[in-house]
């Protein structure tokens, strides 16, 4: 969401993010690799991509209606989106698990937390 509102200077209605958008060729991300027999780093692995999920489902509702409404359609929080439907699961991807848990978090945290 953020790139997407820094990509149209946080002006949503405009929509052409990939004008304002450029590539750092110098840039380098380094990541520690994650030890599968490490029950540690499996964890950390498991939350990683259950907040991927999460971030799915974010974008794609707010940033829709963040081209639509501008700024105003901005959520107070982020982490309960009620508008979410099962339609928007991965069901026939390796997401499917991290998407049913991400989807029970944001539709009702107050069971889950």
């Amino acid at each position: 969401m953020l790139g997407y509102l820094t990509a149209c200077n946080l002006n949503p209605p405009e929509d052409d993010p990939m004008r304002n958008i450029g590539v750092c060729a110098s840039a380098v991300f380094r990541y520690d690799s994650l030890n599968p027999m490490s029950r540690r780093d499996i964890y950390t692995y498991l939350r990683r991509r259950v907040r991927y999920s999460m971030r799915h489902f974010q974008q794609s509702t707010i940033v829709p209606e963040l081209k639509k409404k501008g700024l105003s359609a901005m959520p107070d929080n982020a982490q309960v989106l009620p508008n979410i439907t099962p339609r928007q699961i991965r069901w026939l991807s390796g997401n499917v698990v991290f998407d049913l848990i991400a989807y029970r978090r944001l539709t009702s945290p107050e069971k889950v937390r």
